[in-house]
């Protein structure tokens, strides 16, 4: 039986039945659609973004101060120095032994 024009005006006039939980989930899960929507990946070629340029630093000793050089310059020498000390130590450890492998 179909319903009669009085039914239909009560069924439009009544409050929406989403509880207020559901309708901020629907929200919810509305705006995380929308977030993640795809979207065209604009090209090179359409002039969208424009590539950086290469930019060549152009300052003295490439921008670093001259007191970090002369720390980095010492902290070479002093690793060189230490490197020489150890071979010389390496070198005369391997004179003593041969020299005790002479005696024996």
């Amino acid at each position: 039986m179909p319903p009669s024009g009085q039914e239909d005006q009560k069924a439009v006039s009544e409050p929406n039945p989403v509880s207020p939980s559901d309708l901020e989930r629907m929200r919810a899960e509305s705006n995380e659609i929308w977030r993640n929507r795809p979207r065209a990946i604009p090209r090179e070629s359409d002039g969208a973004f424009k590539l950086a340029e290469q930019r060549v630093c152009r300052l003295p000793n490439g921008g670093v101060s001259a007191g970090v050089l002369e720390q980095l310059q010492r902290n070479r020498a002093q690793r060189e120095a230490e490197k020489r000390e150890k071979e010389e130590r390496e070198r005369k450890a391997e004179e003593q032994q041969r020299e005790q492998n002479k005696e024996l």
